[in-house]
């Protein structure tokens, strides 16, 4: 206590990152029996670390608040729903999760599952959670990757594979479509200047003589020249707030891929077998470090 009246003292970021440290520290504690750990992740509990996090989130590395955070979220969801044995869902778990559960099922099931209402679809996607002695024995781990990226021991960035960036890369470009149609629905004129081409190419295949190759070789250039000038319009309402989101934009997808890249299993998926042994190590070491007796400080004559 008087450490943390201290550090809030000389400046209240400092008792929060303890306070934050701290609570980590006992939430991931090594060797929690089952009741123990649903203790660790009680709602009550979890809310202040996001309080913490998003409030120290500037001065922490980059990505590093926003990755721990949602991975902590995953991490009570999945505890929760494996003490209580309930589902849980998994379209608020990593897309890692989501395609392992995707993968346990056929074809026919995956596509029958696409053709669902959306009530149905929501209930399809419920799924066992891991079991809760998985997640004990796993949590201390967890508490050493959260730890290193938190204190800066590993770059968020550093744990991101290829396949990452290409996923978040494929995210984005989602992203842009989506502004594009809404681009489009705030300009409903432009289904008239759509309709109207398609109207006159009909005209002209139909009703002008001509040979076939004249005739299709005119639809094509009308058809090709309406989209072009559509395309214009677009972009030019388009392009400047892409430019302006594009930054923002990023750094969200980002967040997302190393929020996955930090979760451990079984919540995440295995990474690299290199970082697997490095975090192990590191995982050691903080639970050597912590059964240690500490040497009481020397009084100077």
């Amino acid at each position: 206590m008087n450490l943390l009246v201290t550090l809030t003292a000389a400046d209240s970021s400092y008792g929060k990152a303890y306070g934050l440290g701290r609570a980590l520290a006992d939430t991931t504690c090594s060797h929690q029996t089952p009741d123990q750990l649903t203790r660790s992740f009680e709602s009550y509990r979890v809310g202040q670390l996001y309080v913490w996090l998003d409030e120290l989130a500037s001065m922490l590395p980059d990505h590093a608040a926003r990755a721990v955070g949602q991975s902590l979220e995953w991490w009570q969801q999945a505890v929760t729903a494996a003490a209580g044995g309930s589902k849980l869902n998994t379209t608020s778990m990593p897309a890692a999760y989501r395609s392992i559960e995707a993968s346990q099922r056929s074809g026919w099931t995956q596509a029958a599952a696409a053709l669902m209402p959306r009530r149905q679809r929501a209930r399809a996607s419920q799924t066992d959670p891991p079991p809760i002695e998985d997640l004990a024995a796993a949590v201390a781990r967890q508490g050493a990757v959260w730890r290193g990226v938190l204190d800066g021991d590993k770059r968020c960035t550093d744990l991101l594979a290829p396949q990452d960036y290409l996923r978040a890369g494929d995210r984005l470009a989602r992203h842009y479509a989506d502004m594009a149609g809404q681009a489009l629905r705030t300009m409903p004129w432009l289904l008239l200047a759509i309709l109207l081409p398609l109207v006159v190419v009909v005209l002209v295949l139909v009703f002008i003589p001509g040979s076939a190759v004249a005739r299709t070789a005119t639809a094509v250039a009308t058809i090709a020249g309406t989209f072009s000038g559509i395309w214009k319009i677009v972009r030019t309402r388009v392009a400047p707030i892409a430019a302006q989101l594009e930054r923002p934009l990023w750094g969200t997808e980002i967040n997302t891929a190393t929020t996955e890249a930090v979760t451990v299993p079984p919540v995440g998926t295995p990474q690299d077998p290199a970082w697997e042994q490095t975090f192990e190590h590191a995982a050691a070491e903080v639970s050597m470090a912590a059964t240690q007796p500490q040497p009481s400080p020397s009084t100077g004559s």
